[in-house]
């Protein structure tokens, strides 16, 4: 300073490390689509030094953009329902290697097929009066057939013929009507393909 000005002063941080520090960068597969029943599972992604490719040793960290779709912790993926998320992995640096780049990846959950499972149906007399439908859905988990636990609903294509309440059709006169079967699916399960069965009303 002098007359007019106050003293003033800067400075800066300076870090000193023991030589120069490397370039790494990451290396991130690709994540595999999944849907909303799809086990915990664990992503991969390594550090690797630019200058030879080897390995730095250092851990990737990851985060998902969209919590509502995937969480993670640590490596682990825990999926939470449908739609996409960006997963984006990022390593710091140390003494020795600078900050990477950070990578991302999409992944996509959607929600489980299913079908409905819904026998050709006997045909019936008119003074049989009433019957009770059957049927119910089912998805696949791996290689095993497994049931959604989903009600299914049932039209009438002509109720003057068969008329439906719930899963009972009431016989109203003679003839051919189809039955269908419906499951509109939930936030786990996709709507199922419509399944119609034929049913023979003889008037006696």
């Amino acid at each position: 300073g002098d007359g007019n000005w106050w003293p003033a002063e800067n400075f800066q941080i300076l870090t000193i490390t023991d030589a120069p520090r490397k370039d790494q960068h990451i290396v991130f597969a690709a994540i595999p689509d999944k849907n909303v029943l799809s086990p915990d599972f664990d992503l991969n992604a390594t550090s690797l030094r630019s200058d030879n490719n080897q390995s730095t040793d250092l851990n990737v960290t990851f985060v998902s953009t969209n919590a509502a779709v995937a969480m993670v912790s640590g490596k682990t993926i825990t999926i939470k329902g449908q739609g996409t998320t960006t997963i984006r992995a990022s390593q710091d640096g140390n003494n020795q290697f600078n900050p990477a780049s950070f990578v991302e990846r999409e992944l996509k959950v959607t929600k489980v097929p299913q079908s409905i499972n819904f026998a050709a149906i006997s045909a019936k007399k008119l003074s049989d009066g009433t019957f009770q439908l059957d049927a119910n859905s089912t998805y696949l988990d791996g290689t095993t057939v497994k049931p959604t636990g989903l009600s299914i609903t049932f039209e009438s294509a002509d109720s003057d013929i068969a008329s439906i309440s719930g899963t009972v059709v009431t016989l109203n006169a003679g003839g051919t009507v189809g039955i269908t079967a419906k499951q509109s699916g939930d936030v786990t399960y996709e709507a199922a393909d419509d399944v119609t069965q034929q049913l023979t009303v003889q008037d006696d």
